[in-house]
């Protein structure tokens, strides 16, 4: 025996004379495993990584209690030398078998009920999946490789995006149209101008390689033989051709002919989505949810425009952080006019996806040419060109694509699919993979945007455009309803019942929001500069906490996103494009934004300034992360000192907060000041910026939601049961566990087992809230009675804090509210009201169309607080 397997055995005996719950067997050289691994029962965790094992001891299914198993970097190479068919009994959570052999997808594992992650990255399945499906997870390859199985047969995707952006007037539009169509005549001066987007497909002939071994007969991760794969040679009136006798010819010719060498190429039809988007500054909100990893961007500049390198950082970095770095063709159009030199060398070592510079003249048509050669040079390089799709989904995909309609119902889009084969999950998975590719924008999660799929995604666009371009709404500095809406919005192309789904669009991709408790939106985009007041006293004078966050590069609508995201706790009507003011519980807080230093300066103050700071950081977390910037690399927190020069100064040191994390680290407990020279104490510096989790006030969450309901009132229906329904899946897309309609307690009447309206729990799944809805249409004393009697008739344990609240439907709102705050102290109850009912509508900065009060009830010996919300639900 080699030492290796001796040393194994060792480890094995000490683990069972210890009862130890872990062992590491890695790096041992071993190619099979000790039987006596199996006496080792109460097993969780094991390391067998490293290794040249290609199969598994039977004993393995006597360790029941097993929970992560390390096989990675070994030799495993399909289900037989992991029969986990047989280890339906295992309660495995945690499964590596990266780095392997594995040829098919070992779809057995499903068998193991408690399986909740699988690591399969660099194993030869991985490249027969395509990585939108393999990054989104085991269940997805898992779906993907059945449809394969299901379809028989796959066909090779030979699509891709090609967006050209740049500055308005610079002749994108006119390149697009040359570049499709070299015979297109150009009119100066007469040079169409893109208002949003414009998309047109172009089809173009590229030699890719061809493997001799595999060509277009290679077999599918199922084996079924893909004889037919020589149909995608071409595109029929579906979208792909079947040329038998072309694919035969050319295949003949170009690769049959010499077979000496195994690598040949072939000319293959590439079949290029053309995006044109509106370069002017107000548009650039809408672009990112356009520039996709998978495309080829050119980005074209103007020598009479550009005379320095703003435009260029500007565009290349908003290609290298929403694009992930794909490769951009940097293109000076009307060169006819003048030629400007730039320092190309150094710009590529900026952005090393550059991969050509270009002069050009439509005009004279010099250069056109050479912008199509560089195209078809990058296409054999990337990646997702040619992946494998089942041959279902690649029909539907097509339908989809050449449906004439811009939107379908979710039940017409199950129609379709079934057409192709598809049940309603089946159907569901690939519109997550679509959306996913852009190719449609279905919201599954999303209570008020899972009805309907968009078969066109520019359709959204320009409904956002026509807005941006009324003058009404300019003039109102953003400000919409709906009537501006159906005024503005063509009624053929968006019909009225589709427009709540545009602005929940619009709201989802965080352009506007609803001034909660009004029928008013804003368009973020649309707000005006606004005068700094940073020399208000309130901050300016010694806030409690001061936060700069300085960026590398700092893209358009950072500030706008955020008052979209925060809007319910924006201070009046203090937000602007520049600069917003937050009221949070006991805190004020003001962001200024100076796009000339790359900056967002933050100031708090008042008794819940470090929970306001922990709700501003993770908003603008999740906004970066969105944007793909890293803290410390692309952007820095940084704060001021507190020196005795510093702390009056207006112009203080700053430092940055991950270099006095690393003094930390180093034990360093002080660091000195460059203006005053003096040691500052870096914990005593800190204690205020201490990252931490945001308190989520469900005060606020249950705001918001009633808010999105009321705006969408006319598309819910307007009985109880769907208004609560909607309330609970409002909730649950703020990241809360709302359960609806559970046996919780008796009924209002008490006779017999009632339904609470949505119980609120905790993480441990422990009732925190309840929340009880009513509707009322008029004046119902007793109804207002029973559901006030039934918040308390639920609460067995005494909740810190529950919410009643009255879905309104009646033109004398505030009388009814008024009527209600007398009424309610008089009733009678187990758990009296102490004082009276206070309006606290005004904390929350809510319109008059949303009222809040707030009751206070002694319960064995504390206070619990009923929140009695009023929602007017009038169309």
């Amino acid at each position: 025996m080699d030492k290796g397997y001796l040393r194994a055995q060792e480890i094995i005996s000490k683990a069972i004379s210890e009862k130890l719950g872990y062992i590491d067997l890695s790096f041992l050289s071993l190619t099979e495993v000790p039987q006596e691994i199996g006496e080792l029962e109460w097993l969780y965790e094991i390391n067998l990584s490293h290794n040249f094992l290609s199969r598994l001891p039977d004993t393995f299914r006597k360790l029941k209690r097993l929970q992560v198993l390390d096989l990675s970097y070994n030799f495993f190479n399909g289900i037989e030398s992991l029969p986990f068919d047989t280890y339906d009994n295992l309660s495995i959570q945690e499964i590596d078998i990266s780095n392997n052999n594995i040829q098919k997808f070992p779809n057995e594992l499903f068998n193991l009920d408690y399986l909740e992650e699988v690591y399969l990255e660099n194993n030869p399945v991985q490249n027969k999946v395509p990585l939108e499906i393999w990054t989104a997870g085991f269940t997805s390859i898992s779906n993907y490789l059945d449809a394969i199985e299901i379809s028989h047969s796959t066909k090779k995707l030979y699509e891709l995006k090609l967006i050209l952006i740049g500055d308005g007037d610079v002749g994108k539009t006119t390149l697009a149209k040359k570049l499709i169509d070299p015979l297109f005549e150009v009119e100066i001066g007469k040079e169409p101008t893109t208002h949003g987007i414009f998309i047109e497909e172009w089809e173009i002939d590229c030699p890719l390689p061809v493997d001799i071994e595999d060509s277009y007969f290679d077999d599918s991760i199922y084996n079924y033989s893909d004889y037919e794969d020589y149909e995608d040679y071409g595109y029929d009136d579906q979208g792909y051709r079947n040329d038998e006798d072309d694919f035969y010819n050319d295949y003949h010719s170009q690769v049959i002919e010499n077979q000496s060498s195994k690598h040949r190429k072939i000319d293959v039809p590439i079949k290029l989505n053309v995006w044109d988007f509106g370069g002017q500054e107000i548009y650039r909100s809408t672009h990112q949810f356009f520039l996709t990893k998978r495309s080829i961007y050119i980005f074209v500049w103007e020598a009479r425009k550009d005379t320095d390198y703003h435009g260029f950082e500007k565009w290349l970095n908003t290609i290298k952080y929403l694009s992930s770095g794909s490769p951009v063709i940097v293109v000076m159009n009307k060169s006819e006019s003048r030629i400007q030199s730039i320092d190309e060398s150094n710009l590529k070592k900026l952005f090393p996806n550059i991969v050509k510079f270009l002069q050009v003249s439509c005009v004279d048509n010099i250069g056109v040419s050479k912008v199509k050669d560089t195209i078809i040079s990058i296409i054999p390089n990337l990646q997702h060109i040619g992946i494998r799709l089942a041959k279902t989904w690649f029909e539907l995909k097509n339908a989809l694509k050449y449906d004439s309609r811009d939107f379908i119902s979710c039940s017409e889009f199950y129609k379709i699919s079934a057409k192709y084969g598809l049940n309603e999950k089946q159907a569901n998975f690939i519109s997550e993979y679509l959306h996913d590719l852009g190719v449609i924008l279905h919201f599954q999660a999303d209570r008020f945007l899972n009805n309907v799929v968009i078969l066109k995604p520019e359709w959204v666009t320009k409904s956002v455009y026509a807005l941006i371009d009324n003058q009404n709404v300019q003039k109102g500095k953003g400000k919409f309803t709906y009537e501006i809406l159906q005024n503005t919005l063509d009624s053929k192309v968006y019909p009225s019942e589709i427009h709540h789904n545009i602005v929940r669009l619009m709201e989802k991709f965080e352009l506007c929001f609803n001034i909660i408790g009004t029928d008013d939106y804003i368009l973020a985009e649309l707000l005006p500069i606004g005068d700094a007041i940073f020399d208000s006293d309130h901050f300016s004078k010694s806030p409690d906490i001061r936060l700069d966050i300085v960026y590398n590069f700092m893209p358009s609508g950072i500030l706008t996103r955020l008052i979209c995201r925060m809007h319910p706790f924006v201070n009046k009507e203090n937000f602007w494009k520049n600069w917003i003011e937050f009221k949070y519980e006991g805190s004020n807080g003001l962001i200024l934004q100076d796009v000339f230093e790359k900056k967002l300066s933050i100031f708090i103050s008042g008794n819940d300034s470090s929970d306001l700071l922990a709700l501003i950081r993770s908003n603008l977390d999740q906004i970066h992360d969105i944007l793909n910037f890293r803290r410390d690399e692309d952007y820095s927190e940084t704060m001021p000192c507190n020196c005795s020069i510093c702390i009056d100064s207006s112009s203080p040191n700053f430092f940055k907060y991950n270099i006095l994390k690393r003094y930390i680290d180093k034990k360093k407990e002080f660091i000195t000041c460059p203006i005053s020279v003096e040691d500052v104490t870096i914990n005593e510096l800190l204690k205020k910026y201490t990252r931490k989790s945001p308190k989520k006030k469900m005060i606020h969450e249950i705001i918001i939601v009633c808010s999105q309901l009321q705006g969408q009132r006319k598309s819910v229906v307007d009985s109880e049961d769907a208004r609560n329904n909607s309330i609970t899946n409002a909730l649950t897309n703020r990241g809360v566990i709302a359960k609806d309609q559970s046996r919780w307690g008796k009924s209002a009447t008490g006779k017999n087992s009632g339904e609470l309206d949505i119980k609120i729990e905790s993480e441990l799944g422990v009732v925190e809230n309840i929340f009880e809805g009513y509707n009322l249409k008029n004046w119902d004393s007793e109804k207002i009675r029973s559901h006030y009697e039934k918040i308390f008739d639920y609460d067995a344990n005494g909740l810190k804090e529950n919410y009643l609240v009255g879905y309104v439907s009646s033109d004398k709102f505030l009388d009814l509210w008024r009527k209600y705050l007398s009424y309610i102290p008089s009733l009678p109850i187990q758990y009296p009201i102490d004082g009276t009912i206070e309006d606290v509508t005004n904390l929350y900065e809510c319109g008059t169309d949303i009222k809040i009060g707030l009751s206070k009830h002694k319960r064995q010996g504390r206070i619990v607080n009923l929140y009695h919300i009023f929602v007017l639900m009038l169309s």
